[in-house]
C-alpha cells in the first residue's frame, strides 16, 4: 500500500517537473565580450541598447544598479508563429556587466495575443509558454540576443 501512494505521489509530481524543465528551455543566455570598455561604459551602451530597440525604454526596465552592473526588466517581442502575427512573447530581460563583457539573459514567460479572435475566452490573460512553443521562442530571442550582440560591438563614433 505504501508503495502506491509513492506511485501515485510521482505520477501527480511528474508532470510538475516537466512542466518546470520547459519553461527553463526558454531561457537564452549569452556573453559578449567586449574589449577596451569598461564596466561604465558597457552599462550606459547596455541601457542605450534597451532605449533604442524598444518602444518605451523606460517601461522595460524594472531595475538598474550601475556599482552592481546590473540590469534588470520586462519585454514583449513580437513571435510570429502564424500569418496573423498577431502573438506576442512576455520577456524578462537581464543583463549582467563586468569590464570588457556583457551577458544577457531572456526568458520568454508566456505568450500573449493582440487580437481579440485569440485571446482565451475574450481574457487579456497571456497563454503559458507550451512545448511546441519552445523552439520558436528560443528562435525569437536568440534574435534578440544577436541585435544585442551586434549594438555592443559596434564601434561608437564620438567625434561628430
Amino acid at each position: 500500500m505504501k508503495r502506491l501512494h509513492v506511485c501515485v505521489w510521482a505520477m501527480m509530481l511528474c508532470p510538475i517537473v516537466l512542466l518546470a524543465q520547459a519553461v527553463s528551455n526558454t531561457q537564452v543566455q549569452e556573453v559578449v565580450a567586449l574589449p577596451g570598455m569598461n564596466k561604465t561604459k558597457v552599462f550606459e551602451k547596455s541601457l542605450q541598447w534597451i532605449a533604442q530597440s524598444f518602444v518605451s525604454g523606460k517601461s522595460v526596465i524594472e531595475y538598474q544598479d550601475a556599482k552592481s552592473g546590473k540590469i534588470m526588466g520586462n519585454c514583449s517581442i513580437p513571435y510570429v508563429n502564424s500569418p496573423a502575427s498577431a502573438w506576442h512573447i512576455n520577456t524578462t530581460i537581464a543583463i549582467d556587466v563586468k569590464d570588457f563583457k556583457a551577458r544577457l539573459t531572456l526568458t520568454g514567460t508566456s505568450i500573449y495575443s493582440t487580437h481579440k479572435w485569440f485571446r482565451r475566452s475574450g481574457s487579456d490573460a497571456p497563454w503559458d509558454v507550451r512545448e511546441d512553443d519552445i523552439p520558436e521562442v528560443r528562435k525569437e530571442l536568440q534574435k534578440l540576443v544577436g541585435a544585442f550582440t551586434l549594438y555592443m560591438s559596434q564601434k561608437s563614433d564620438d567625434n561628430w
